[in-house]
């Protein structure tokens, strides 16, 4: 039985207005692109048409202030663990996720403050998210990071691309 990948994407048809140039957050590494949220509207037709399992792991690189890691843990993933490189989107997410946790399907839900380049991707890893966050060589390396985890762990994924593609 060979492994899967299935890609997903979604259209932007109602993000909201709202937008962060990282260097307000004093981040300054190119190909990292600004803070803006999800949908609450596009991820819920998205986590929709997932087959969740409870053995899923749903990870959320760039989770900003928990917005997509707070709707996916409304869901039966064995964890949700999201990936930020503002320390100052980090605090905001994992109080985020404090104010609602009650509320949640997931009990494992965890705010990681790392480079995307640099986070070590669990072998458990199903499902991965990826809401525009970085373009160029950072997008490059953590798909390559992607890679070596399935080559190491073969297993199904779904790798969701949620924003635009640039061909520079």
């Amino acid at each position: 039985d060979t492994p899967t990948t299935e890609i997903y994407t979604l259209s932007l048809h109602d993000s909201l207005p709202i937008s962060l140039e990282l260097k307000e957050l004093g981040i300054a590494i190119p190909d990292c692109i600004r803070y803006q949220p999800a949908s609450y509207r596009d991820m819920r037709e998205l986590l929709a048409i997932l087959t969740i399992g409870s053995r899923d792991v749903f990870l959320d690189f760039g989770c900003g202030m928990g917005r997509v890691v707070c709707l996916a843990a409304t869901h039966p993933f064995h964890s949700v663990p999201g990936l930020e490189l503002s320390p100052m989107l980090c605090s905001i997410a994992r109080q985020n996720v404090e104010r609602i946790r009650s509320r949640l399907r997931c009990r494992d839900i965890r705010i990681v403050n790392s480079h995307a380049v640099d986070y070590d991707i669990p072998a458990e890893t199903s499902i991965f998210f990826l809401f525009n966050p970085f373009a160029g060589a950072i997008l490059t390396r953590v798909l390559e990071n992607i890679a070596r985890s399935l080559q190491e762990a073969p297993r199904k994924i779904v790798l969701l691309f949620y924003g635009t593609v640039s061909t520079e």
